[in-house]
């Protein structure tokens, strides 16, 4: 078993090393108010250039996902009846383009690739429901220590170690959780996977190809539906399997 330790606000990426970065401040909310936060829209993180990119959305089982809310910079469409979307102008950085992809019930998942030549890029997405079978759902005590198991992956969380993302406040309230885990050894996960290309930069300043050993989300918010995050020094602890092909 692979055992690393995230801080903070958990979403993160299991590939050669783990990384962890907090949630965005938009919200994304299923129907029994648990809340799935998604990444600011409308925010230009390089510039807008006309670089298209093209694609269809489904779901984990194939089935395509209308009504996808895909975004780019400060611009925002939704994909049609077939999961098919088409953005004539992208936001790219430093040579990547950078597009989002958000339903309401649906894990969001941002999407990035170099941007070759100006030449259309087609992407292929899957979004997670909150009901998928490796979704791990809590609603619990702030002040008792939890465990989220799916698939493998497992991660603890100790007791009274919650504040609220937008101010730090401490919170000792009710927490609704919601974890999700992708296998490196799922079909789907190229198309499931809530990153990039798994492109990475070496110490040396190369280029290079990242493996991953699996992928987590982790989500958390109060009865109201605000974001939460681990605070200060409150550690979580992960356990993931190494497949055994790796």
């Amino acid at each position: 078993m692979k055992i690393k330790r995230l801080y903070r606000t958990i979403l993160a990426s299991a590939t050669l090393a783990l990384t962890a970065a907090g949630c965005g401040v938009n919200e994304i909310t299923i129907d029994d108010g648990t809340v799935i936060p998604d990444n600011d829209r409308g925010e230009i993180n390089g510039s807008m250039e006309s670089f298209p990119v093209w694609g269809t959305v489904t779901d984990s089982k194939g089935q395509p996902l209308s009504d996808v809310t895909v975004s780019s910079g400060d611009i925002s469409i939704v994909s049609d009846v077939n999961g098919f979307f088409s953005l004539d102008q992208t936001d790219v950085n430093d040579g990547r383009f950078l597009v989002r992809f958000s339903k309401e019930g649906y894990f969001p998942v941002v999407r990035s690739a170099v941007a070759y030549d100006k030449n259309p890029c087609g992407l292929n997405v899957a979004l997670a429901s909150a009901d998928d079978p490796m979704v791990c759902r809590k609603e619990y005590s702030a002040e008792s220590a939890q465990t989220f198991e799916a698939g493998g992956m497992k991660i603890s969380l100790p007791a009274d170690c919650y504040s609220y993302a937008a101010t730090g406040e401490k919170y000792s309230g009710m927490v609704k959780a919601s974890m999700y885990y992708l296998s490196p050894e799922a079909d789907e996960f190229s198309q499931l996977m809530p990153g990039s290309d798994l492109a990475g930069v070496g110490t040396s300043g190369m280029q290079m190809q990242l493996i991953s050993y699996g992928m987590t989300n982790v989500l958390l918010s109060d009865d109201q539906g605000r974001q939460l995050q681990l605070s200060g020094n409150a550690k979580a602890e992960m356990s993931f399997p190494t497949p055994a092909a790796w």
